[in-house]
């Protein structure tokens, strides 16, 4: 099977976000917008094996790579992998 990716954007649909909104909520309180919990939320409620991402203050980030996989497996969800769009090209 074909790995899953979710392309961050800046536009989320309230929709697409609203069966997440416990992991968006738990997220939110580990990063600073909410807007970076809303992504990390749809990517772990739809199962994408990675987050693609420019975002390397809030998503991307090695000192809250921990903190998004806890509150993903307290919420019973697997985190994805959390990467830019070099690392996952291998640059």
């Amino acid at each position: 099977m074909k790995p899953k990716v979710y392309l961050e954007t800046t536009l989320i649909s309230y929709l697409a976000a609203k069966p997440s909104r416990d992991i968006i909520i738990a997220a939110h309180q580990e990063l600073t917008a909410v807007e970076d919990a809303l992504h990390i939320a749809v990517a772990v409620i739809h199962g994408m094996d990675y987050l693609l991402t420019c975002n390397c203050k809030h998503i991307a980030n090695a000192e809250k790579g921990h903190a998004i996989a806890t509150v993903c497996r307290s919420n019973n969800y697997e985190p994805p992998i959390i990467c830019t769009p070099e690392e996952l090209m291998g640059g």
